[in-house]
């Protein structure tokens, strides 16, 4: 029995357990559906809310409807007043345009005969004022015409006078030379010759105390010495290495006896390509001798650069020293000194010649030329 009875509240037990949790379900259920309900009937409320709500907007937008229909109304009838006023305004305007019209051809028809006039007056003023310019005209091309032909004989004149200068400065160049010449042969040569002659007259007096011998190795002494002052004079008139190796040796070997009797010359060549005629060279040459004379007798210089130099087709001589220098600004009366000279050799090269030089600062002297 007691076992019985304790398997009896077990399985009562287990009812009650099942029925307490299905009633739980029940009431979830029913809590559930209550909720269900609620929210159902909220939004059966809501719809009606917002039913009302549809029916007071339809309301209004009927209202708004029957204003814009009054507005429209309103509108057409403004429209209609509008149009009216619009024509009414067009035909005034096409009036008051007409008579505006009618005016402006009037206007227009006076002014066109006033601008007739006016042409008419203009036209002849042009044509006097080009009849006057055209007088004017050919007086002034007659005057430019007198003006060109005097400017032209003005120009001959002066390259007349140039040629006649540069001619004038060769000519004294040649009688310098010549001068020159004549001096070394006299002072030197002849001298010389002179002593020979008389040594060589002692011979034919019977009364001389000298031995033949003596006599004859003193004049042959005397004869070598006037072979060598004759050698001088010819490589001064004409170098025979400017003949067989160029300007550049010529300007090497003269500065370099200049040094041995004394001179302080220094001479720098460089690049000198030995592809320059004859006679440029010989013209150079002649400059170089005459700008390192003038250097030594007139500018009392204590150091004396001869320097030649050969870029591409350009030639290049330059002749410094540091002497007591001149006034470039009185180049006039320098002239001689054998600047015309000078210049008159570089413009036969189609040169350029730039001096400068100022008192107490000695002189530089720039030659530039082509080679060909």
């Amino acid at each position: 029995m007691d076992i019985y009875k304790e398997l009896f509240d077990g399985e009562k037990m287990s009812k009650a357990k099942d029925l307490e949790a299905k009633y739980e379900m029940a009431r979830k259920e029913k809590d559930l559906l209550q909720v269900r309900l609620l929210a159902e009937q909220r939004n059966r409320e809501l719809i009606h809310t917002r039913y009302l709500s549809g029916q007071k907007d339809q309301a209004l937008l009927a209202a708004k409807y029957a204003a814009a229909l009054k507005d429209k109304s309103l509108l057409n009838a403004k429209y209609k007043a509008e149009v009216q006023q619009k024509a009414l305004t067009d035909a005034n305007f096409k009036t008051a345009k007409r008579e505006q019209e009618l005016k402006t051809v009037n206007e227009r028809f006076t002014y066109n005969r006033k601008l007739n006039k006016i042409y008419s007056a203009l036209t002849i003023a042009l044509f006097l004022a080009a009849a006057f310019l055209y007088y004017a005209f050919k007086q002034r091309s007659n005057a430019l015409k007198q003006k060109q032909r005097l400017h032209n004989l003005e120009l001959e004149q002066i390259n007349q006078s140039h040629r006649m200068s540069v001619l004038s400065a060769m000519l004294e160049g040649q009688e310098q030379e010549r001068t020159r010449l004549a001096r070394d042969l006299h002072d030197g040569l002849g001298g010389l010759l002179s002593g020979v002659k008389i040594e060589l007259s002692a011979l034919q007096e019977p009364g001389t105390s000298l031995p033949r011998q003596t006599i004859v190795h003193k004049t042959m002494h005397h004869l070598d010495s006037a072979v060598d002052e004759l050698r001088r004079i010819a490589r001064s008139m004409m170098p025979e290495v400017l003949i067989k190796y160029g300007l550049g040796e010529a300007i090497k070997e003269y500065c370099n006896g200049l040094k041995k009797s004394g001179v302080p010359v220094s001479c720098q060549v460089y690049n000198y390509q030995n592809n320059m005629s004859h006679g440029r060279q010989v013209t150079l040459y002649r400059i170089a001798q005459e700008l390192v004379n003038n250097a030594v007798k007139h500018a009392s210089a204590s150091q004396i650069l001869v320097q030649l130099q050969q870029r591409d087709n350009q030639l290049f001589l330059v002749v410094e020293d540091d002497g007591k220098g001149f006034d470039t600004t009185h180049l006039q009366s320098l002239k001689g000194a054998g600047l015309a000279n000078i210049q008159s050799r570089v413009e036969m090269l189609n040169g350029t010649l730039e001096i400068e030089s100022a008192p107490g600062t000695g002189a530089a002297f720039d030659i530039e030329c082509v080679v060909k």
